[in-house]
């Protein structure tokens, strides 16, 4: 690690405490050897695990998340209880929220959701050869299993279900509350982002993209580039 780029803590106060998380507010010396503040949540951890169902399909489920305000398509997860192993959390976690035990759960990697504010780590997994017991959701727990296959997940993933672009004149109601990610090459609608291939021959095109964020963003792709790098057809 650079010491160029660290931040030395001076003092800490703890400023909120509830039944998920703590939340502390920090007085910091910079790099340039300025002070700032750094408010920040300080969270047990956490474990999701991606199940392949008996008939091959994943196990995502949908769930309402209250600050987003929306229903999100996710896979099985929940926060480390105290003294609880981070696979031991999946396994409980998978048999909780949608029934099933696994015989086979495999460590994937473990990520930082949300370095910004929080030192949350999540440790991901996936589960195999899937039995199917009961649900054990907790009471103020409600989410419906919405099963899919990873081609439909995929797609999922990259056109997004969900067009942070309230204002978009193209926008198209995706039936979860939210709207389909848009691209318009000239004339013409595209529904899939430019990394799906399309046999575009046009050197350079002014791509309207809506989706990424919460202002319409204009670019001049060169799509040469992009064939270049097998991003599209040539």
């Amino acid at each position: 690690m650079s010491t160029e780029l660290t931040e030395s803590k001076l003092s800490s106060k703890h400023v909120f405490s509830g039944r998920l998380l703590e939340v502390y507010l920090d007085t910091v010396q910079l790099p340039n050897g300025k002070t700032s503040t750094r408010e920040w949540i300080d969270h047990p951890g956490a474990s999701c695990i991606i199940p392949v169902l008996p008939d091959g399909k994943l196990g995502l489920i949908s769930q309402y998340r209250y600050p987003a305000q929306n229903v999100f398509i996710e896979f099985p997860a929940g926060k480390l209880d105290e003294g609880e192993n981070p696979e031991n959390c999946a396994k409980r976690e998978l048999e909780e929220e949608i029934g099933y035990t696994a015989k086979k759960v495999t460590f994937l990697t473990h990520i930082h959701p949300a370095i910004g504010f929080s030192n949350e780590r999540m440790w991901l997994y996936l589960a195999e050869d899937l039995t199917k017991t009961n649900e054990k959701k907790d009471q103020d727990e409600f989410l419906e299993l919405s099963p899919m296959n990873l081609k439909q997940a995929m797609k999922f993933v990259v056109d997004g279900k969900e067009l942070l672009d309230p204002q978009n004149p193209d926008k198209k109601p995706n039936g979860l509350g939210g709207y389909n990610t848009t691209f318009k090459i000239n004339n013409s609608m595209i529904e899939e982002p430019c990394l799906i291939k399309h046999s575009w021959k046009a050197a350079t095109q002014e791509l309207l993209f809506t989706g990424c964020g919460y202002k319409t963003h204009h670019a001049t792709l060169d799509y040469q580039v992009l064939i270049n790098n097998n991003l599209l057809d040539s």
